[in-house]
């Protein structure tokens, strides 16, 4: 999202629209706030798709 909107303030920087710094800087700020709150507010997936059932399973013993 940030590259997206880099790219297009890039592109409309020599156009009669301009994006202002300030304005700029405010939605690069949100948008990476926001995909912080995001990942703080995600529950945690599990890690491994099968439970650890100790070290015996990686050689084929139960």
């Amino acid at each position: 999202m940030v590259l997206t909107f880099v790219g297009v303030k890039m592109i409309v920087a020599n156009t009669a629209w301009k994006i202002d710094t300030l304005v700029s800087l405010g939605v690069i700020v949100l948008i990476l706030a926001t995909s912080v709150v995001m990942s703080l507010l995600r529950p945690k997936e599990a890690k491994h798709a099968f439970p650890n059932r100790g070290p015996g399973v990686l050689k084929g013993k139960p």
